[in-house]
């Protein structure tokens, strides 16, 4: 089941995440696989895709299976290598929001401790 879908700023690539917990980057105009940065584990979906405004980077959301068993995680990925750059772990993710001017992007996340809110600036200055 196809869960989050993101095409990149030029068009030329988009990004899917399934419940399957797997993250694929296509190419647009073949719909060819170009590459699976995250393959499917057993730990949570991918819930949200985003691209950043300058095409760098891809982030991808993936949720946790139940605090404390599991965090989410955030995945920074490499538009250009398809490599993952940086992760951010959270407990129960929540929701994402990406700031194209500020380069930053706000993650909510939930515990038994209660809520929090993470940012994390694109040039690696987590908040």
């Amino acid at each position: 089941c196809l869960s989050a879908i993101a095409f990149s700023p030029d068009g030329r690539a988009f990004a899917t995440g399934t419940a399957a917990t797997s993250a694929s980057i296509w190419n647009t105009k073949s719909k060819k696989l170009i590459a699976s940065p995250l393959p499917q584990t057993h730990r949570g979906e991918i819930q949200t895709l985003a691209y950043t405004a300058d095409g760098r980077y891809l982030i991808a959301c993936r949720e946790g299976i139940g605090y404390p068993v599991s965090l989410g995680k955030i995945y920074f990925i490499n538009a250009k290598t398809h490599e993952i750059a940086d992760t951010l772990p959270v407990a129960n993710y929540g929701g994402l929001g990406y700031s194209e001017v500020r380069h930053a992007i706000a993650v909510g996340s939930h515990s038994l401790s209660g809520f929090k809110l993470f940012i994390w600036q694109i040039d690696g200055n987590r908040t």
